[in-house]
């Protein structure tokens, strides 16, 4: 059973970073898995670098989407979003050092990807469609990234 399982109501239009978030749910439904067959420490720690390396890999490909915002409330929205992926990143960093001690941090796990659904894939990003579309770096029809 998986852990997140992508709808259509999860896609930003903006298919690169709608692809990337596929990948970062199936990075997280993969740990899930490895959780719940109680698999080796070692495939676990695999599963959890992965992730970590997923997402903060993502959160690079946003920020650089994001520094071409110039008006004052993407300016704003860029700070705010920098925040979350850090508070997120250290959360799943903090997953990661639990997986090495050996918990089997199913809660946390849990939380992060409540997190991840529930406010930086939906509200945060859908908030940074809305910033690219206002300063024209967004093509509105198919979320085609202008800028680079």
């Amino acid at each position: 059973m998986s852990l997140i399982d992508w709808t259509d109501g999860l896609a930003i239009g903006i298919g690169s970073i709608d692809a990337e978030h596929r990948d970062l749910i199936s990075h997280f439904n993969d740990l899930h898995q490895c959780l719940e067959q109680c698999l080796p420490r070692p495939r676990l720690l695999d599963a959890g670098d992965a992730l970590v390396k997923a997402i903060e890999r993502h959160f690079r490909a946003e920020e650089k989407l994001l520094s071409h915002l110039r008006l004052p409330n993407g300016i704003d929205h860029c700070r705010e979003h920098a925040d979350r992926h850090a508070e997120f990143l250290l959360g799943a960093q903090d997953l990661r050092g639990r997986l090495a001690d050996g918990q089997a941090p199913r809660l946390t796990l849990d939380r992060l990807a409540l997190s991840l659904t529930e406010f930086e894939l939906v509200r945060c990003d859908f908030e940074m469609v809305g910033h690219l579309l206002r300063e024209g770096l967004a093509h509105p029809r198919d979320g085609d990234i202008l800028t680079a």
